[in-house]
């Protein structure tokens, strides 16, 4: 069984122009901290916190699990009384090589909100994918895989950065030609 496996996909027009697959063997682009994080939270066997920088440059702690017998304690990331949990894909124009310790792309210039997500349980990963279709010609050289959730102990939101993906050469998109970019996450 393969955990943790990112693969990202892109299509110009709808054909495949690219596959990145990230995971323990690739060499160097690898997801940023924050997923690996993230994913440490889900399954450690206590209350784990961890610190990021979200996408707005905000130092945040956020918490995956808690429990002390009293739930009216301990903010929790998935907690949809302060904030609803979101998953967004973002582009963007900036070439420079992805780091570990990226919390936003380099150059954004589209976030699209509400990427279709599901579970595929044949294939063992879920599925994000987000588009767009502009009116004029475009360079898309990084994409980015962020969720929403509450921070700890303030019941405000935050948004982590879990990858950014440079592609080299950025692709280049026509006018009026759909691109779409899929992240499939395989557990």
């Amino acid at each position: 069984m393969v955990f943790g496996l990112l693969v990202i996909e892109d299509y110009v027009g709808g054909a495949l122009v690219g596959r990145i697959v990230k995971g323990r063997a690739c060499d160097g682009d690898l997801s940023t901290r924050n997923f690996h994080n993230f994913m440490t939270a889900l399954f450690y066997d206590s209350s784990l916190e961890f610190s990021v920088v979200d996408v707005s440059g905000y130092p945040r702690t956020f918490r995956i699990r808690y429990f002390d017998g009293d739930f009216s304690r301990g903010v929790i990331f998935w907690n949809r009384q302060y904030c609803d949990h979101a998953v967004r894909v973002r582009f963007g124009s900036g070439s420079t090589p992805p780091l570990r310790t990226d919390y936003r792309l380099a150059s954004e210039f589209l976030v699209v909100t509400n990427p279709e997500v599901r579970f595929d349980a044949a294939g063992g990963f879920v599925y994000i994918e987000a588009g767009f279709t502009d009116v004029v010609a475009r360079d898309v050289c990084e994409v980015g895989l962020t969720l929403v959730g509450t921070v700890y102990g303030s019941g405000t939101c935050g948004e982590v950065l879990l990858d950014r993906t440079v592609f080299s050469p950025c692709r280049s998109i026509p006018a009026n030609t759909p691109y779409v970019v899929r992240y499939r996450l395989f557990f």
